[in-house]
């Protein structure tokens, strides 16, 4: 996971074993200064792109918990759900049986109390 304080950015373009050119994602502080200084990458997979766009660019796999094409981040669904991630993912909370809500805090219609029981 990238630090709320970081971002990730392409390193130069290099031919993959896909055939493909693609970019890996480092992380760097806002500031634009690599994170960590050595340029290690954010992750091995997670962050690689195949699109030219400078500044979070857009992403072939994303980390658990993030979604979409630029890897945005989940939104806290709480105890009663999980984000619908992946990057192919809406970034929606997928509620569990009993409740809803766009953070899965309410009791689905027909569902009462503080645990949502029928």
């Amino acid at each position: 996971r990238v630090p709320r304080e970081h971002e990730v950015r392409p390193s130069s373009v290099f031919l993959a074993s896909s055939g493909r050119y693609v970019y890996r994602m480092y992380c760097v502080d806002k500031g634009g200064a690599s994170f960590p200084r050595s340029g290690v990458l954010c992750s091995s997979l997670e962050y690689t792109t195949t699109s030219k766009v400078v500044g979070r660019g857009e992403c072939d796999i994303c980390m658990s918990g993030f979604y979409g094409p630029a890897c945005s981040p989940c939104p806290d669904c709480g105890d009663h759900g999980v984000c619908n991630d992946t990057r192919q993912g809406n970034g929606s909370c997928i509620c569990m049986e009993g409740w809803s809500g766009p953070s899965c805090s309410a009791c689905a219609s027909g569902y009462f109390g503080s645990s949502c029981a029928a």
